[in-house]
């Protein structure tokens, strides 16, 4: 083995080089491996776009410290792709070191230079962004940085609105760009609650979004229990109109992913919760004894698998 410790896997009839799990997460052989990754997927071209937008951010949202570190990555870029993918992953970029510059910090302990470093980069990330939107306004992954953009620059929510709708125009299906504008209403950004759970409502009642899109209204209960003390999560979850919410939402999905497992359990585990047992014995019928795994650890299935037992049979 090489002193890089490469090793190779086939996807889409090709070999190509990926890091070492085993490597220290720091070590300079993984950045060599991470970026090396990223070249043969942009250079391969049965891999899409997306593809290579994910490879090129995971390498820069790991290694990447200043704007000079989009340098390599840039001249790979437009040599093997359109000239719009350059202009989006140098924009997600700039938004990521903008963060970066600000910190984590409350919006109280930010100093003057770090607002500063901060608007500077946003600003350079739109200018990248809007002319990616003029070379390709096709590409709904534009629309959901610019949602992204949005949320640090905080211009308003009809700027949200009109790259959300954007998005979903060009993909009705895009879960991310749900959870974008879910993470916006936030209370913590722009929103409340109420708001993201009215948002949530809407995404199962849409009759022209798919896909994931009804589970935004789960994701919505997720965020709103965070909020709430730790006491106070049990009877959030087993209150009767968050489960009606989530019912919608997981019956609405599992009609058009009726295999999704995951999401089944889920459903089930929620319906344990919220004490509907017939809800909880018809989803463990559509699982099925060799699937249970996925409700969680042997002492959890015993207790779900038990209280559908127990309950279907005082049913009868």
């Amino acid at each position: 083995m090489s002193p890089l410790q490469i090793f190779q896997v086939q996807t889409n009839a090709k070999s190509i080089v990926i890091a070492d799990p085993d490597l220290p997460a720091n070590s300079p052989q993984k950045k060599v491996l991470d970026f090396r990754f990223f070249k043969q997927v942009a250079k391969d071209r049965q891999r899409g776009d997306d593809a290579v937008f994910s490879a090129a951010s995971a390498f820069l949202s790991s290694w990447g410290s200043g704007e000079d570190d989009f340098q390599p990555v840039n001249k790979i870029l437009e040599t093997n792709r359109p000239p719009y993918l350059a202009k989006l992953i140098g924009g997600h970029y700039l938004i990521d070191l903008a963060w970066k510059a600000r910190g984590s910090d409350y919006a109280n302990k930010v100093d003057a230079s770090q607002w500063t470093q901060f608007a500077e980069k946003l600003k350079k990330a739109e200018a990248e962004l809007e002319r990616a939107w003029e070379l390709n306004p096709k590409q709904p992954l534009i629309a959901e940085e610019m949602m992204t953009l949005e949320l640090g620059q905080g211009k308003g929510r009809d700027r949200l609105e009109l790259w959300f709708q954007r998005a979903m125009q060009l993909n009705p299906n895009d879960f991310r760009a749900c959870c974008q504008k879910l993470y916006y209403l936030e209370p913590k950004w722009y929103g409340s609650a109420q708001a993201e759970i009215a948002f949530g409502r809407e995404c199962v009642a849409s009759t022209n979004w798919g896909g994931e899109v009804p589970l935004v209204l789960v994701e919505a209960h997720r965020a709103v229990v965070n909020y709430l003390p730790d006491e106070k999560q049990n009877d959030y979850w087993s209150s009767p109109t968050v489960w009606k919410d989530l019912k919608s939402a997981y019956s609405k999905y599992l009609k058009t992913h009726p295999k999704d497992l995951l999401q089944r359990s889920n459903y089930a585990i929620r319906a344990y919760m919220s004490h509907d047992w017939d809800v909880l014995n018809e989803q463990l019928l559509l699982l099925g004894p060799d699937n249970y795994r996925f409700l969680g650890d042997e002492d959890k299935i015993f207790d779900i698998v038990g209280a559908a037992k127990r309950h279907a049979a005082d049913s009868k």
